[in-house]
């Protein structure tokens, strides 16, 4: 257990203080916008880890890959395995519009999606993680529901699409950024972070 908090911290603590001094670099003064982008590099964080991203160390071509949609279907489990396919990008959905006022247009959030879930089933051919067209259909599709959740609550009060086509170059900057400092942690960084809290944890006996 100790291990794994280790893990999870490792991956979370450089993303989230890297997002912060940004957030100076781009004068962002709204408190809600701030908690949101933390908020949203957690999530990113969190959802890399899930997904099982490895280490640049760990990459190994092993590609296991089905094109053919719902396949499985009937196998035990199959219902279970595609809904948390869905609800694993539900977040990203409602966060987006909330932050950025470029996704506030469906096709921008949804295009998003489903571009994260496929460089995510594409970095699985490099893993011993399956790629699926079963995970980028029900990603894509829990995106277009997290921004339909938003959509229905907040999008009378929204700009006019002027306003958010105006915005478009610097959201975008700001999104790419914040995505990538996550995805790149745990590719690159968190092996040494944790290798390097476990040494310490080992000298002072906490772990053997």
């Amino acid at each position: 257990m100790l291990l794994m908090i280790v893990d999870i911290a490792s991956a979370l603590v450089v993303p989230v203080l890297l997002v912060c001094f940004l957030m100076k670099y781009w004068k962002v003064k709204e408190t809600k916008k701030k908690v949101l982008l933390i908020l949203l590099t957690m999530y990113l964080c969190e959802m890399f880890n899930i997904v099982g991203i490895p280490a640049v160390r760990y990459f190994v071509w092993n590609p296991s890959v089905n094109l053919i949609p719902f396949s499985d279907f009937g196998v035990a489990g199959f219902i279970f395995q595609v809904s948390m396919n869905a609800v694993m990008l539900i977040p990203m959905g409602f966060l987006l519009p909330m932050i950025w006022d470029t996704f506030k247009s469906a096709k921008v959030t949804v295009l998003t999606g489903f571009l994260t879930s496929l460089l995510i089933e594409v970095i699985q051919l490099f893993s011993f993680r399956a790629t699926d067209i079963d995970d980028l259909i029900m990603n894509t599709l829990g995106c277009g529901i997290g921004y339909l959740l938003i959509w229905l609550f907040s999008h009378k009060k929204w700009n006019s699409p002027t306003e958010i086509r105006e915005k478009r170059g610097s959201d975008m900057k700001q999104f790419i950024t914040v995505f990538a400092i996550p995805l790149l942690t745990i590719i690159f960084v968190r092996s040494l972070i944790s290798s390097f809290v476990y040494k310490i944890l080992m000298k002072v006996g906490i772990i053997y």
